[in-house]
């Protein structure tokens, strides 16, 4: 039987591959950026700070080198701001559910709701 040995060379040496190469994401920011809304599943997946895990609504708002920042098209109950959050490009394959363009049968639903903000909650704004 073999035995796995520790050892701190190989450790440092990946360490210093993964800094100076660190992942490209440029084809996924691109496939990001080209939608304006996407169904996210499992908040667990980008949030530390969540224990729930449900599937919801965002806006693509915008890609960064390492993550993309979207805002909750609709209001949570527990809030009164639509929430922003940062997906690290690392966890989107977890959180990803599907994209929800002009030819997915709730776009309109999911647009509207972005459009009208609070007024769809009967605000006076």
């Amino acid at each position: 039987m073999m035995t796995q040995e520790f050892c701190v060379n190989a450790l440092i040496a990946k360490l210093v591959t993964d800094l100076v190469n660190p992942p490209n994401y440029d084809a996924l920011r691109e496939q990001i950026a080209s939608h304006d809304y996407v169904l996210l599943k499992d908040k667990q997946v980008y949030r530390d700070d969540c224990s729930d895990t449900f599937t919801s609504w965002y806006k693509i708002l915008f890609t960064a080198s390492d993550c993309v920042v979207v805002q909750a098209v609709l209001l949570d109950v527990t809030h009164t701001r639509f929430a922003v959050y940062k997906v690290p490009l690392s966890k989107w394959e977890g959180a990803f559910d599907e994209w929800i363009d002009e030819d997915h049968s709730r776009y309109y639903d999911c647009h509207n709701s972005f459009q009208e903000g609070m007024r769809t909650y009967g605000a006076d704004v």
